[in-house]
């Protein structure tokens, strides 16, 4: 055996050419540590280090056996969401019922988790949206939901655009029909109209 490590050569993988010339994106905010060093604020990105080491390992231990019966990410190829839901509901009945045979709050994690990473791939387009076959209960608030975000990004548009007397209609529309448009949208709204039209508030009147 050659144990001459200074003879062997090894193979280094190539980094993609559009990861070696992308950007660092950067958010514009800083955070100042008491050293000198600074950083992106971290708000919004997640508290990973809040997530127990203990759920994370018996989760793991749930994906680990079930690469060995099935093969590892067997079930990120897709299965339709109620299929998740029915088995996360049943292993926590068997949890409260006080079955011990498995570690059922564990196996309903996996569930729960492979429901929201499925979802995800769904909205995505990476997998089948027949796979959401979930009941939808709220499909007419949805979709009003949905025309109010189009609505919005129109608006903002609109704004931007300095087409006030159409803002202003718009607004009179909001006041007289049912929406979801937020308070801070129409903040917004009404500083930048302050800015480029003084004479706002004579023209909603």
């Amino acid at each position: 055996m050659n144990n001459n490590l200074d003879a062997v050569t090894w193979d280094q993988p190539e980094v993609p050419d559009d990861l070696n010339n992308c950007c660092i994106v950067d958010g514009g905010k800083r955070q100042h540590f008491d050293t000198g060093a600074q950083r992106e604020p971290c708000d919004g990105k997640g508290s990973y280090e809040l997530i127990s080491p203990f759920f994370l390992k018996e989760l793991a231990i749930v994906l680990e056996k079930g690469a060995k019966k099935y093969n590892a990410r067997n079930w990120e190829k897709g299965m339709p969401l109620s299929r998740y839901v029915n088995s996360a509901l049943r292993h926590i009945n068997q949890e409260l019922i006080g079955m011990t045979d498995e570690n059922h709050m564990a196996q309903a994690a996996f569930n729960i988790m492979a429901f929201i990473h499925t979802r995800k791939m769904i909205a995505e387009c990476v997998v089948s949206e027949d796979l959401d076959d979930m009941p939808k209960y709220n499909q007419k608030r949805n979709t009003k939901m949905n025309q109010d975000v189009v609505d919005a990004e129109k608006l903002k548009r609109e704004v931007r655009e300095d087409t006030i007397e159409s803002v202003i209609s718009y607004l009179r529309h909001l006041a007289y029909t049912e929406s979801s448009v937020d308070a801070p949208l129409i903040s917004f709204i009404i500083q930048k109209l302050g800015e480029k039209e003084p004479s706002f508030w004579e023209k909603t009147r």
